[in-house]
């Protein structure tokens, strides 16, 4: 098992339109509290990213060198004091962990038995699937569609898009089984899919 010795760091997932940043923060010798945002790839996002770091008091990032993505996010970070570990890509992919590692460091959020995976994502698709599905498509196009658009214009279309699922009547639904208990703490008990 890799020993913890840092109790707050981030690790960045660097892409072309957006990056994906894990905030871990803890005792070594607990498991951390992971903390997930996306960003924009435009220098205003990454002042963004930027400043969430700082807030969270986090001075030490690792993410991979791919392609040419890596270095506007190096430059802003390192200006800023905060401590930047390149990462060769095809190192990182020889690492291997095992699930409890990948628990702890926030790459994994359960772990099943030997031979449950398929067990374990049905279960996981049949919960999906007691969401309003009007509004998890919503979300997810939103989500897609955001990363051309400047950020206001990004949130008239989650607004727009948020509207129209109002405006079909299934929130009421959801509304009143949340209401009744459904879908808090992760218990859904005897929610249905619409």
């Amino acid at each position: 098992m890799i020993p913890a010795v840092v109790e707050r760091c981030a690790g960045i997932d660097v892409h072309k339109k957006f990056v994906v940043v894990c905030v871990l923060v803890g005792a070594a010798h607990l498991n951390p509290e992971p903390k997930l945002r996306k960003f924009g790839t435009i220098n205003a996002f990454l002042y963004q990213l930027r400043d969430w770091l700082l807030e969270e008091n986090c001075k030490q990032v690792a993410m991979e060198s791919t392609g040419p993505y890596w270095r506007p996010v190096f430059n802003i970070l390192e200006e800023a004091g905060i401590k930047v570990t390149l990462a060769n890509p095809q190192q990182v992919k020889n690492l291997r962990v095992s699930g409890e590692e990948a628990l702890r460091m926030g790459l994994a959020n359960r772990l099943v038995e030997p031979g449950k995976a398929l067990e374990s994502a049905l279960e996981i698709a049949h919960s999906l699937a007691a969401f309003p599905q009007g509004c998890l498509r919503a979300d997810r196009l939103s989500a897609y569609e955001q990363w051309s658009l400047p950020l206001d214009e990004a949130r008239r279309n989650e607004l727009r898009r948020g509207l129209a699922v109002l405006d079909s009547g299934e929130s009421r639904a959801g509304a009143s089984r949340f209401a009744a208990g459904a879908g808090r703490h992760g218990a859904f008990g005897e929610a249905k899919p619409n």
